[in-house]
């Protein structure tokens, strides 16, 4: 009666469909039948699937995680390569700059003596 309570928590109308089987007519044959009908069903739903079949999907899975990990490893590795030359380029920009402001200002600051 507890399964049947515990069942009824699960899914309320599984406690009437199993009230309504007679399972003193039934007996042993009957049920075993059930338990045959039930894996069959859990098969053919993908719910039930062989030991070697969930290896395998588990192996790909693995296999396509170890496969993103050296993806994101080296994507890594670029992006702070990236990083690093920018840093080296944003230097020789700030370099090019400041020679060009001195630059400017030597051409733009007259000598004494000199007409424009």
């Amino acid at each position: 009666m507890r399964a049947a309570r515990d069942l009824a928590a699960v899914d309320p109308t599984m406690t009437s469909l199993l009230g309504l089987i007679p399972w003193a007519d039934v007996g042993i044959a009957g049920a075993l039948l059930a338990v045959v009908v039930y894996g069959l069903y859990l098969l053919a739903t993908g719910r039930l699937i062989p030991a070697a079949t969930h290896e395998r999907i588990v192996a790909g899975r693995d296999e396509q995680l170890k496969q993103m990990r050296e993806l994101y490893e080296s994507e890594r590795k670029r992006a702070d390569l990236y990083a690093t030359q920018a840093a080296a380029g944003t230097e020789a920009a700030r370099t090019a700059a400041a020679s060009l402001d001195a630059l400017r200002t030597i051409v733009e600051t007259p000598e004494e003596g000199d007409v424009r």
